[in-house]
């Protein structure tokens, strides 16, 4: 199979598992067919593998395809939260590329810390749902919850969380190899955004009764949407702590005194303070803030004198070209149609 031929194959599987996942912009003209997900068109195409990872790709790529998906919902909510910020996330959204190989992910910035996290709660989330779909050969509907109260019991295809948490996990955290602050780092961020899923699943109910009374109820648990968990993970970034070595020992620890240590667990942590993003860095794959649409009267991230860094800006009416129509596809970006406008816009020099 060429490489087209498995974009083509990939899509297929995407468009099945996008299914009441909430996003608009998953839609394909590819026609339905039965996909082809096995160890060669999955495994052999996916870049920049760890050994474990490749081992467990091979025994499950319907999982880790799944899973993969997960990670390209994930890179699209990046760069929704990231859109107004000098660094907009969109170095990771590179053709043929693997993004946990950016190397960026090698620091430990905070914004490190957010993609972490938020890559491992659409994995999570992703494998969730499609054990609930069926679409998966070794989970299925979540049936751990058991029991009843009033006009209402537990019952129906709840989306497999901890199966999803479990993926994730084994996934993700098979990278870290070391125990140095940086692979510590790592683990407890992508701890934080599978906690931070299911902290946040939602309580699904389906009436029954004679006529439509609603005598009885049959609830399920379902993730949420990942713009919520997007909006979750932003909040902890905007109040991320840092950590260090502590007591010559490598382990997690606040270096700010007026924090509280318990609430290290649900924080998003870093240890290495952000470059500010203003100029290109090809090492850390950093495109620089030039070139940028800013906004002069805005007062959040995208007001110009922000976003430009202080340079400047020219104004001009000219026809922008935008990204529209778009679809996912293999591995990890997005394919669109381009879209053109006239308009007036400022631009940072």
């Amino acid at each position: 199979m060429d490489f087209r031929g498995f974009v083509k194959v990939l899509l297929i599987f995407f468009q099945i598992h996008s299914k009441g996942f909430g996003y608009g912009i998953l839609k394909t003209s590819i026609p339905f067919e039965d996909p082809v997900i096995n160890s060669n068109t999955v495994c052999k195409n996916t870049p920049s593998l760890s050994k474990e990872q490749l081992k467990m790709c091979r025994r499950l790529p319907d999982v880790v395809a799944s899973a993969l998906q997960g990670m390209q919902y994930a890179i699209h909510e990046c760069l929704a939260q990231f859109r107004y910020r000098r660094w907009n996330c969109s170095s990771l959204e590179m053709k043929n590329r693997n993004p946990l190989a950016n190397p960026l992910l090698s620091r430990g910035f905070r914004e490190t810390a957010f993609v972490h996290a938020i890559l491992s709660a659409g994995m999570t989330s992703s494998v969730a749902r499609a054990c609930s779909m069926g679409k998966l050969a070794k989970c299925g509907c979540d049936e751990s919850l058991r029991g009843r109260g009033t006009g209402w019991e537990w019952g129906g295809c709840g989306d497999n969380i901890d199966y999803g948490i479990e993926t994730s996990a084994k996934f993700l955290d098979s990278r870290e190899k070391g125990r140095d602050l940086h692979s510590m780092m790592n683990m407890h961020n992508n701890m934080v955004g599978r906690t931070t899923l299911s902290e946040n699943a939602k309580t699904k109910c389906k009436c029954h009764g004679m006529c439509g009374s609603c005598s009885v109820k049959t609830c399920w648990k379902t993730v949420p949407d990942i713009r919520e968990i997007g909006d979750r993970l932003m909040e902890k970034y905007d109040h991320a702590t840092t950590i260090g070595m502590g007591n010559g020992r490598l382990r997690l620890h606040l270096t700010r005194r007026k924090a509280r240590r318990s609430s290290v667990g649900r924080a998003l942590v870093y240890y290495e303070d952000s470059p500010n993003y203003c100029i290109e860095n090809k090492e850390l794959g950093i495109f620089g803030t030039r070139g940028r649409i800013c906004s002069p009267e805005s007062l959040d991230t995208d007001n110009c004198q922000n976003l430009c860094c202080e340079r400047g800006y020219t104004t001009k009416k000219l026809q922008v070209t935008k990204r529209c129509r778009c679809h996912f596809s293999w591995c990890c970006y997005l394919i669109c149609d381009t879209c053109r406008e006239t308009s007036t816009v400022s631009i940072c020099s």
